[in-house]
């Protein structure tokens, strides 16, 4: 069942040439994403929508809700525009952690069918980061962590029970401190397996991963 019961009567303005954009949000739900730039240094040439009036918003997520591609939407104020777009879901917070260990190699759970990373919803007055831990603990078993940093922050649409959610999800980077420390799933999670991947391995996993979780990755990456 669909959240929103209107429909958008008209297409919005798309244009189709280059432009100068950096990405401020980018938002997932299935396997799509809806983007939100800012007119600033890169050279790209995209399509895109220009959002230059509250009026336009609700169409466009209706569009990006009911249709199977993405969009890229450009705002002179993105944030005002992310907050906006808030609005139309509950919001919900959670955090995750990126393991690795002495050997370089990356901690995955296995769940409903699709290689993941250790996350949950943040409890109330709970930082981000002790969320991380919390949840590498409970779905892993791991104990002895040292964490190193943010990485990113993810955004994700999905439905439970007729409502629509917008999940913030901030990832951290841990270190597993104990090699012989045992992998627990918890599998009253749906946990099946919980796996050290080198990195040969990891484009395996990464092969049948959500499109959040290869975004951690890259923004790993990019920083090392």
């Amino acid at each position: 069942m669909c959240y929103f019961k209107a429909c958008c009567k008209s297409n919005p303005k798309v244009e189709d040439h280059s432009l100068n954009l950096v990405q401020m949000y980018k938002v997932f739900f299935n396997e799509q994403s809806l983007s939100i730039y800012s007119e600033q240094d890169i050279l790209t040439s995209a399509d895109y929508i220009v959002i230059d009036s509250d009026e336009q918003i609700k169409p466009i997520i209706i569009q990006f809700i009911e249709g199977d591609e993405d969009l890229n939407l450009v705002s002179k104020d993105p944030q005002l525009l992310f907050e906006h777009i808030k609005q139309s879901f509950k919001y919900v917070e959670a955090a995750g952690g990126l393991v690795t260990n002495a050997d370089e190699e990356y901690l995955m759970i296995y769940r409903l069918g699709y290689w993941d990373l250790p996350k949950g919803k943040c409890h109330s007055n709970e930082t981000g980061s002790s969320c991380a831990m919390r949840e590498i603990v409970e779905e892993c078993g791991l104990k002895s962590l040292k964490i190193h940093h943010h990485i990113i922050d993810t955004y994700h649409i999905y439905e439970h029970k007729e409502q629509m959610y917008l999940k913030k999800t901030s990832w951290y980077l841990f270190e597993s401190l104990d090699p012989n420390e045992e992998l627990i799933p918890q599998t009253e999670e749906d946990i099946e397996q919980v796996v050290w991947f080198d990195q040969d391995e990891l484009e395996f996993a990464l092969d049948e991963t959500y499109p959040n979780i290869t975004m951690v990755f890259e923004a790993h990456k990019n920083k090392l």
